[in-house]
């Protein structure tokens, strides 16, 4: 954080922000590689229940 004329600024928000966008996109993307894989090896144990089926 610094102080700008007494005020407290916030200099690492977008960074925040970016983090977040970063995992969300992150999730989604290997929520989305984990459906098209069809191999039960290759599966993750939370979609090894789906894949079984």
């Amino acid at each position: 954080m610094a102080t700008i004329n007494g005020s407290i600024v916030l200099v690492s928000l977008p960074a925040i922000f970016t983090g977040i966008i970063g995992a969300i996109a992150f999730i989604i993307g290997f929520v989305v590689l984990e459906l098209l894989i069809t191999d039960p090896i290759f599966n993750m144990r939370l979609f090894r229940i789906r894949a079984c089926d």
